[in-house]
């Protein structure tokens, strides 16, 4: 029975594992050669599975860092493709935006200076709503539409007229961005709407007429009027893109009442033809647009997600401060 190897000796020999069990045997004169080398081989044999191990944990490394690189080469290819789709939407955006711009005025008094806003949209004059269809919830008819329309002039020169007592106004934007009447687009709307589409438009272009006339009369503002077709007023079955406006009642009657006002001095008209229209207000460029140009599709986030790449579009060819739809 062969004695216990001495720490010293054990030690000597981890040392000189990779020589030949020859040499290694010359080291030790007082032990058999069968004794050197059971333990040589015991100790030889530890430290290749060690090596082994080492050489396992290389290789899931190396592993784990391919299929890293593959998933960020995955997401390349996803962003490389987005941005192509991107391009796209922007390359169909038309030119020629007409603009208009409003200078500041130095106040007399040293109070601040605004230009108030009024947001008129999606009126749908002519479409009936009956209280028994809607549980009573609502109505609609063409003489509540004409009643909201005069409340909507009155109260919001009331409005302004209220603001101007502690800031200067000199201003008023009216910013009529689509949709005052129903028109014919839904088969359904023949039947609920109680006027045809050119009564319709005719009936909404007066009380905006009279609207204005009343501001005009009532007030000493520098009115503009800001015309943003909206999608129900087409005479086309699908929204054209290239001759929306033209094919439009409303742009027909944003011109028409141009002209009615081409004396007067206190309202400037901006008839785009084009999707939107842009008014620098202070060094704050200001969009207009309807809003037609985006869809809910029943998605998770809402209007949020279509409308917030609908307005990277846009900013990326013309940037906006602020954006008001329909």
């Amino acid at each position: 029975m062969s004695k216990t190897w001495s720490q010293d000796e054990f030690s000597d020999l981890l040392k000189n594992l990779n020589k030949p069990i020859e040499d290694v045997c010359k080291l030790f004169p007082d032990r058999s050669f069968s004794s050197v080398y059971n333990q040589y081989k015991r100790e030889r044999q530890k430290q290749n599975k060690s090596l082994d191990v080492e050489g396992d944990v290389e290789k899931l490394i190396q592993k784990d860092a391919k299929k890293d690189i593959e998933n960020k080469y995955k997401k390349s290819l996803q962003v490389i493709k987005e941005l192509k789709t991107t391009n796209v939407f922007a390359a169909q955006i038309k030119d020629g935006t007409e603009t208009f711009k409003i200078t500041t005025s130095k106040s007399a008094c040293g109070k601040s200076e605004a230009t108030a806003f009024l947001i008129a949209s999606d009126w749908h004059m002519e479409e009936e709503v009956k209280a028994e269809k809607v549980n009573n919830l609502n109505t609609y008819n063409l003489e509540i539409a004409s009643q909201r329309a005069e409340y909507f002039f009155k109260n919001g020169l009331r409005l302004v007229n209220i603001s101007a007592r502690d800031t200067n106004i000199k201003d008023i934007v009216v910013a009529l961005i689509g949709d005052f009447i129903s028109g014919n687009i839904h088969e359904e709307l023949l039947e609920t709407c109680l006027l045809q589409p050119m009564d319709a438009i005719l009936f909404a272009q007066k009380h905006i007429i009279a609207g204005l006339e009343y501001m005009l009369e009532n007030s000493n503002y520098h009115i503009t009027v800001p015309c943003i077709v909206g999608n129900h007023a087409r005479i086309t079955e699908k929204v054209h893109h290239s001759t929306e406006q033209e094919n439009s009642l409303e742009y027909f009657m944003y011109k028409n009442m141009a002209q009615y006002f081409r004396k007067e001095k206190r309202i400037t008209f901006i008839i785009p033809n084009s999707d939107d229209c842009y008014i620098p207000v202070y060094g704050y460029n200001i969009r207009f647009a309807h809003g037609h140009q985006f869809k809910y599709a029943g998605g998770v986030g809402g209007i949020t997600i279509p409308l917030i790449k609908w307005l990277n579009i846009q900013n990326g060819n013309i940037h906006a401060d602020y954006t008001v739809v329909g």
